[in-house]
């Protein structure tokens, strides 16, 4: 009975906590519901931003959402790339890639509208809340960078993205890179549910326990540990939450597909799991890294050769 009566009381705690949580994020007005928070953030992406190892410059893309953040490098002569990041990493996390690829490719990286980077929303209750209204957003900002049609790369949420934009608009994809991507793996509810419930109590032993667990303990990524730790701080993400892509979607995508795999990504889970169930796609292949779910960060030149000689 004492047992119960423990169980009911951290039940109600948990709630409680919840629910102050909660009217905190109502009455923000923006998806930085912490004072200082946001200016952190941007302190920490220009001072990651600095340790690119080529020149850039930056655009912001109005659409009928907000502005979009694009970092753009690499020959103008060059095929274009564009880029999506994983969540709550901004597209700086793309800086030990951008070396190798630009020097092939044109490259655009696209800052997720919706969550901690330097892209805005105008409004904080008004994103994409559909997969076709993902796909939309990201055409619009494409089409305004004069892009009609390339290459694109995700990693994380950023493959989910991805996905979402080749089989809504086959016709402005070439081929597809999916690096560490969310949406192919049956176990995409249960992740975002966990990730949600750190989100509710963002305390600095929680935090350091949430980084450790979705990125791993590698030295490489001490940067994405650090801007994921302020994002979990005050940040509310306002974008269409990742799922698992049905199977119709997956076999009527295009676009000649590689995806890239972690075998120790404890968001996407087990590497076997996501090989049978994108078994389906057309002209898609696998390949499988000692790496946790920053592939991309972790395993930068193995992930930068599987890129170049894929497209």
């Amino acid at each position: 009975m004492i047992a119960l009566y423990i169980f009911v009381g951290i039940v109600i705690i948990i709630v409680v906590l919840i629910a102050k949580q909660v009217r905190v994020y109502n009455k923000a007005g923006s998806i930085y519901y912490k004072v200082g928070v946001k200016d952190k953030l941007y302190s920490i992406y220009e001072k990651q931003l600095e340790e690119f190892p080529v020149e850039y410059k930056e655009h912001y893309v109005e659409t009928e959402y907000g502005k979009v953040h694009v970092i753009e490098c690499g020959d103008i002569r060059f095929e274009p790339l564009v880029m999506f990041h994983a969540a709550s990493v901004g597209s700086m996390s793309w800086k030990d890639n951008v070396y190798e690829l630009s020097s092939k490719y044109h490259l655009f990286l696209v800052d997720t509208l919706g969550e901690g980077n330097k892209s805005e929303l105008n409004d904080v209750d008004i994103y994409p809340k559909t997969s076709e209204e993902v796909a939309e957003l990201y055409k619009d900002v494409t089409q305004k960078l004069g892009i009609e049609k390339s290459h694109i790369a995700g990693a994380s949420y950023g493959g989910f993205i991805c996905l979402n934009y080749a089989f809504h608009f086959p016709e402005r994809v070439d081929k597809m890179v999916l690096i560490g991507s969310m949406g192919i793996a049956p176990s995409v509810p249960k992740v975002i549910a966990k990730l949600t419930l750190y989100s509710f109590f963002p305390y600095k032993i929680l935090r350091k326990n949430m980084a450790k667990w979705a990125f791993g303990e590698s030295s490489r990524l001490d940067s994405a540990r650090e801007y994921f730790s302020a994002v979990l701080v005050g940040v509310l993400g306002r974008y269409y939450a990742p799922m698992t892509t049905p199977q119709d979607m997956l076999r009527n995508i295009e676009a000649d597909t590689l995806i890239i795999l972690g075998k120790n990504d404890n968001l996407v889970g087990s590497p076997q799991k996501s090989v049978k169930y994108t078994s389906s796609m057309k002209n898609v292949k696998h390949i499988v890294m000692e790496s946790g779910h920053l592939i991309n960060m972790e395993k930068s030149n193995e992930v930068n050769n599987a890129i170049l000689a894929f497209l």
